[in-house]
């Protein structure tokens, strides 16, 4: 089977034979080339121990996710990205981070979570990429961000994600600019706070992904 690429920073893996399509969403990138080895630890798949970490549990509550439905995978230079969970995995989702960013990979992590409960809310990612494109999904995961930050950590300076939107403050588009699907920089910091400063009062996540995607996503430019 084939595999299709939605470019730098959102692809696609085209599904074998099986129930769900193989996908993998990307928070950031650092330019246009691949890191070219990554270095996993083998005797520790969760080296950061995420699910352990209270800004991830907040995150989990306020997304609405059982945290049973996600497994970490850090790896030295590896890019933040959702896939499916690995075929031994008792998880649904696997979420794989730089595990040298040290506390910088949190708030790409909390995007990436983002992405999971846009994948529960949608049914999967055939049908969240039918329905809305790269560049709504992405900017949808910020908002979330924004969200969490909003109702399950009030007392964190937002400034934390809004340092680490692209790790460590790099920020490269692709050669062709119509290929960033992740929005510019100003894109996602405006999704973001958008989430942060909402004056509703939705609490629950799937209305306020719905209303995200009908309202406020128009508005950011």
């Amino acid at each position: 089977m084939r595999k299709l690429s939605f470019a730098a920073m959102a692809m696609l893996f085209l599904p074998y034979a099986q129930a769900e399509e193989r996908y993998c969403l990307n928070a950031v990138t650092t330019g246009n080339e691949r890191t070219a080895s990554v270095r996993c630890h083998q005797s520790n798949s969760d080296p950061l121990d995420l699910k352990s970490d209270p800004l991830i549990k907040a995150a989990f509550t306020t997304l609405e996710l059982d945290p049973s439905l996600v497994d970490f995978k850090g790896c030295e230079g590896i890019g933040f990205r959702t896939t499916n969970s690995e075929a031994d995995s008792g998880a649904k989702y696997l979420i794989s981070y730089s595990s040298n960013t040290g506390d910088k990979s949190i708030a790409p992590v909390i995007h990436e979570l983002g992405h999971v409960a846009q994948l529960e809310i949608s049914g999967g990612y055939r049908i969240l990429s039918n329905l809305y494109s790269p560049t709504q999904i992405e900017l949808g995961a910020d908002y979330l961000v924004g969200i969490v930050f909003k109702l399950g950590l009030p007392t964190e300076s937002t400034a934390q994600f809004e340092r680490n939107i692209e790790l460590a403050g790099i920020y490269m588009p692709a050669r062709n600019a119509s290929k960033n699907k992740h929005g510019n920089p100003s894109m996602r910091v405006q999704a973001f706070r958008l989430g942060v400063h909402t004056n509703k009062n939705e609490t629950k996540i799937k209305s306020i992904h719905q209303d995200f995607q009908d309202n406020v996503y128009g508005t950011i430019n």
